[in-house]
């Protein structure tokens, strides 16, 4: 887990990334199975940034049943297609 300090290191190089990219949003992903430290927390809540958890769970191919949807359409990211990605 991050210090405080630097944390905000590291949150201002994302930053400076992020704007000159035109991406205005700011995504950190913290240690698995460690909780944030109550300064860090204190922190994150105090600059407007919301807080989420992410589980992970797996499932056999065979059990997975799920019917195709044409609105959904897959990419890979390309050069071509990046600012679209951004």
């Amino acid at each position: 887990m991050p210090t405080i300090d630097s944390f905000k290191t590291i949150e201002m190089a994302l930053r400076d990334f992020h704007n000159a990219n035109n991406q205005n949003h700011l995504k950190f992903i913290f240690p698995p199975n460690k909780k944030l430290t109550s300064e860090l927390q204190t922190y994150l809540l105090s600059t407007n940034y919301s807080i989420g958890f992410l589980e992970l769970y797996s499932i056999n191919p065979r059990e997975f049943i799920a019917k195709k949807n044409s609105d959904i359409e897959m990419k890979f990211v390309t050069e071509e297609n990046i600012d679209d990605f951004f």
